[in-house]
């Protein structure tokens, strides 16, 4: 069976100009090829600090990258926003975006500062930030997708 993974987490480490030269490179290859190997599809975009994540796969595998992405120890308060059972995937291929570092934060964020945002408002923040381009996306990891939704 099919599940969805949502997550909100503040970053820990630089994140701004150059940082994929870093620690957020290293991170982000990390997570990439475990999601190719697993076959998990979605998204993780940068917003002003913060990692926002849609994952989808089968429950072992989500729960493997969500270990892993907790052991990494790249960010904090991580909240798993959504974890729930889908008919099908939004995403065919596991994909990386980013704000412009020079943008304020978004309403999300700033929403983020006092609580929760719901699964529906991260997923869709994170659409629109993909919808302005990848910096990384994997080739089709499954056949084409049904078109992304919030």
């Amino acid at each position: 069976m099919l599940y969805r993974m949502t997550i909100i987490a503040e970053a820990s480490i630089p994140v701004g100009v150059g940082a994929l030269n870093g620690e957020l490179g290293r991170m982000l290859a990390y997570l990439m090829q475990r999601c190719v190997d697993r076959q998990i599809t979605g998204a993780l975009v940068l917003d002003s600090g913060h990692f926002l994540a849609v994952f989808e796969g089968e429950a072992e595998s989500l729960d493997h990258i969500r270990s892993r992405f907790e052991r990494l120890g790249r960010h904090s308060n991580m909240t798993v926003v959504e974890y729930a059972p889908i008919p099908r995937r939004d995403y065919h291929t596991w994909s990386v975006g980013s704000q412009s570092p020079e943008s304020q934060p978004s309403q999300l964020i700033k929403k983020f500062q006092t609580i929760v945002p719901t699964a529906g408002e991260v997923r869709r923040q994170v659409c629109d930030l993909i919808a302005l381009g990848t910096f990384a996306e994997t080739p089709p990891l499954v056949g084409p997708p049904r078109r992304a939704r919030a």
